[in-house]
């Protein structure tokens, strides 16, 4: 489209330097086809001018039917900008959700993680005590670390509760994704 306008432009100026050529006796009339060998040529820079308005009026038609033109191919490139901006910002937000998604089942992987790190410390604090309590003497700190075993047994059982819930949250993320 752009080589036609191009070319449309360079002929028209090639026809007004020619008639300008022709008008000023720089082509001589017998280079001309036989219609064009009847007109006068102009006498006076007014009769010149007053000749070459008739192609500024064809030109000004010409030019305002090119800028039409470039309106209309302006607003097909604006559409078809338009169109990639939705698309790059439909893009971007599922890259959003997803980076989202990402970064919750890092979030559940942490702390399963955890989790399950507590669960072995606890288990090795009442492996710990149960070797005390069979050594202690004292029934007041034999029953004071049953107490501790007790409720870290609880924990642990909290804590084992909580990993399979995690679990559970972290299949069901990875199945919607």
């Amino acid at each position: 489209m752009r080589t036609i306008i191009f070319l449309t432009i360079f002929s028209f100026l090639l026809l007004w330097i020619g008639l300008a050529a022709f008008l000023t006796g720089y082509i001589p009339a017998e280079y001309l086809p036989e219609n064009f060998r009847q007109l006068t040529l102009p006498k006076s820079t007014t009769d010149l001018g007053d000749s070459l308005t008739i192609l500024d009026g064809v030109f000004t038609s010409i030019a305002m039917v090119l800028g039409l033109i470039a309106i209309l191919l302006q607003g097909k490139e604006l559409k078809e900008s338009t169109r990639a901006q939705t698309e790059q910002a439909h893009s971007l937000s599922i890259q959003i959700n997803q980076q989202n998604s990402s970064n919750i089942l890092g979030a559940y992987a942490a702390w399963l993680q955890f989790l399950l790190t507590e669960v072995e410390r606890l288990e090795e604090q009442i492996d710990k005590l149960l070797k005390e309590v069979k050594t202690e003497k004292i029934d007041e700190k034999k029953n004071e670390k049953w107490q501790i075993i007790k409720n870290s047994r609880d924990l642990q059982i909290n804590y084992r509760d909580q990993t399979k819930e995690t679990d559970n949250k972290i299949q069901e993320l990875l199945n919607s994704i």
